[in-house]
């Protein structure tokens, strides 16, 4: 039986479908106990503006789309790198997207938070590559 990685994983993409593939293959796969997702940045940001002041309920991963309307991922990037330092340390952000646009991922290399770069959809390869690569498993 495998270890979840992470108490809480957060999904932020526009597409239901792609946001149903994700928690599929996060629960299949054991990789987080829990599992919240939005589908716009202004949630997402909203609902992490609420756990400021309670660092260990935040999630320690952020599968976070690129190309969204309204907001992007990079517009959300750019309020998470507001947040305290505390907090972002107890999160890892991992963009899935389906670009393939050399600006796009000459832009994500700007933002330090941004551990790893995946083309959706989001599958047990990557999460068998995050769970090789990512630091630290849930302790119980």
């Amino acid at each position: 039986m495998k270890t979840c990685l992470v108490k809480r994983a957060m999904i932020v993409d526009d597409s239901k479908l792609d946001r149903f593939i994700a928690g599929n293959v996060i629960k299949r796969d054991t990789f987080a106990e829990a599992v919240v997702d939005f589908s716009s940045v202004q949630a997402a940001l909203d609902y992490l503006n609420t756990l400021v002041d309670k660092p260990e309920s935040f999630p320690q991963i952020i599968f976070l789309d690129i190309r969204m309307p309204v907001m992007d991922g990079f517009d959300f990037m750019d309020h998470y790198i507001k947040l305290p330092g505390d907090v972002q340390k107890r999160c890892n952000v991992i963009m899935i997207s389906s670009t393939n646009s050399q600006d796009d991922f000459n832009r994500i290399s700007t933002y330090p938070a941004v551990r790893y770069f995946f083309e959706k959809p989001l599958s047990e390869r990557i999460l068998f590559k995050l769970r090789s690569n990512l630091n630290y498993e849930v302790t119980m």
